[in-house]
């Protein structure tokens, strides 16, 4: 099965996350709006935390390239906002 197709290896984000998400986790201006960045540590924290029957960490470091970096809650404006669409963000304790 190629990684693509693969739902272990894929974040289910909304439009806007995708367009800030980079690498290094720098924010980009979206809209006119400047948004704070979401890391590749970020986009794995909420595939940890909110798909977790399809976290798979062994699975991810099998295909990463280099070290795969230490889940990190993304910034609290995308926390309101997951909860708001979702309704599911305090599932665990924000910190």
């Amino acid at each position: 099965m190629r990684r693509l197709e693969d739902r272990r290896f894929a974040v289910l984000a909304c439009p806007r996350c995708h367009l800030v998400h980079s690498h290094s986790g720098a924010g980009r201006r979206v809209g006119g709006i400047d948004w704070p960045g979401i890391s590749d540590a970020n986009m794995l924290w909420v595939k940890r935390e909110r798909d977790s029957e399809w976290w798979d960490l062994e699975k991810i470091a099998g295909v990463w390239l280099g070290e795969v970096p230490e889940p990190e809650q993304p910034h609290k404006s995308y926390m309101d906002e997951y909860e708001q669409r979702r309704g599911r963000c305090r599932k665990r304790s924000l910190k």
